[in-house]
Formats: structure tokens, C-alpha cells, sequence
């Protein structure tokens, strides 16, 4: 099940392509939260959250029971900027005694310097594009 939270749209098409390619099926938070619908989420066995960060703190909370010792973890994300969000799926996965197998982010904003941290980690770290710098001129990309 790919679970995802939606302000934008953006989320909502994100959790679309992965539920489509992994031939899963999608679960809006919105609707549930609007609906007033506060029942437990039944997901089987693999589960996928989609969100977006708009500089606020969401909990996230995975029962013990999605995500155990046996796990390997793949995250991705579209944007990274400082990396608060990703240090928080990080700490969720240790936390469960998931092993991660690697990080996948789409665009990078590298003057914000949280893909440093993880390309410290030592594990497998990918962003796809890398902004280095963004002002009224436009972006700048790193050269790999």
C-alpha cells in the first residue's frame, strides 16, 4: 500500500508512479483526515509514505509489525535540502532494526549542505541532479 499526504498535488502524482510500477494501491491521508476516518491502516506487507515538507513536524509512526529487523529499506525522496526529513525515515528505520540500503533523492539543494551528511554516512547515497547554487539568475548545477 503507498500511503501518501498531498498540499500540493505533487505527493499525490509522486505515490501515483510508485504505486503504478509496483502495481499497489494508493491510500490518501487527506481524504481519511477530512472524512474524520481515524481507523488503524491495513497495508499487508510492503508500505510506501509519500509526504511533502512545508518546514513544519510530522510524526510518523510505522507499527513494528511493517517494519521489522528483516526489512531493507530503499528511501527516496524529491527534493533534499537540509536533510531534517530524511534524518527522521533514517532514525524510524534504526529504530525498527530495518537495514537501509541506500538513499535516492531526485534534485539536491547542495548549498544547503544536507547531502553532505549523507554522503558521510556510508550509505549508498544518489541524487540525481545537485543544485549548488539558486538565485534571481537561475540555478547552477554540480558537476559530477
Amino acid at each position: 500500500m503507498i500511503l501518501y499526504f498531498s498540499g500540493t498535488g505533487n505527493s499525490k502524482y509522486a505515490a501515483q508512479r510508485i504505486a503504478d510500477g509496483l502495481g499497489d494501491t494508493l491510500c490518501s491521508m487527506n481524504e481519511r483526515i477530512k472524512a474524520g476516518d481515524t481507523s488503524p491502516v491495513e497495508t499487508g506487507s510492503r508500505l510506501v509514505i509519500v509526504t511533502p515538507t512545508y518546514k513544519k513536524i510530522y510524526n510518523v509512526i510505522v507499527s513494528k509489525k511493517f517494519l521489522t529487523p528483516e526489512d531493507h529499506v530503499l528511501i527516496i525522496d524529491d527534493f533534499l535540502a537540509n536533510g531534517c526529513a530524511l534524518m527522521g525515515l533514517l532514525e524510524l528505520a534504526s529504530e525498527a532494526g530495518a537495514t537501509v540500503e541506500g538513499i535516492g533523492i531526485a534534485v539536491e539543494k547542495g548549498f544547503q549542505g544536507g547531502g553532505d551528511r549523507f554522503r558521510a554516512s556510508g550509505i549508498p547515497y544518489k541524487a540525481l541532479a545537485v543544485i549548488e547554487k539558486a538565485d534571481e539568475n537561475g540555478f547552477v548545477f554540480r558537476e559530477e
